[in-house]
């Protein structure tokens, strides 16, 4: 028996020198052949079909598929503002797919909720990608790299938590896929084997 046999978690090195942690299982699904990977369910025909949230900004356009983005929160307690010369500390996030981008409204502080809700377009979801930045100082100032995030391991009309890692903190957002991704597995109390 090997670790790898073991579902142990492996260290590897990341971009810029820093530690990934990944499963080994993960490991061999990013290996496997781009035709192995699981094509996204087909978005509906009918635009009426998929329900959009009350309150959400609809910039998705004629796009086939449409992703919806809640920008909840932030919580950057522990950067150092003097640092980056901030004074009155308040935040703001953008998001973007493509030419589709959306800022949030920029709130006072260092642990501001937004809670605002945005639908986009996705054209391919095994080849567009979710970009999300930081920004501070009346959004005139980015902190942190900009960070992206794959849409092709989606479930359909599952909200996925997301984060944008920022120094000091993170923004909290969550992702659905609506009315393409994969279909949800259900889960058998006696498969678990209980």
């Amino acid at each position: 028996t090997t670790l790898d046999d073991m579902n142990f978690m492996n260290l590897s090195d990341g971009e810029e020198g820093g530690m990934m942690m990944s499963d080994s299982d993960d490991d061999e699904e990013e290996e496997a052949a781009p035709e192995e990977a699981a094509a996204p369910a087909a978005a509906t025909d009918d635009a009426s079909a998929v329900k959009l949230p009350e309150g959400a900004e609809d910039l998705s356009g004629d796009k086939p598929y449409k992703l919806q983005v809640e920008l909840a929160m932030c919580n950057v307690k522990k950067i150092d503002t003097k640092a980056y010369g901030i004074e009155k500390p308040d935040c703001t996030a953008t998001v973007t797919i493509g030419d589709q981008s959306f800022t949030t409204r920029t709130e006072r502080g260092l642990d501001p909720q937004w809670d605002q809700t945005v639908i986009l377009g996705v054209t391919d979801p095994s080849k567009d990608r979710l970009s999300g930045k930081f920004f501070m100082n009346q959004g005139t100032k980015q902190i942190g790299d900009e960070q992206f995030f794959n849409l092709d391991k989606l479930v359909n009309g599952k909200s996925t938590f997301k984060g944008i890692i920022v120094p000091g903190g993170k923004v909290d957002m969550f992702v659905t896929a609506l009315g393409w991704g994969a279909e949800e597995k259900e889960e058998n109390i006696e498969d678990m084997g209980f």
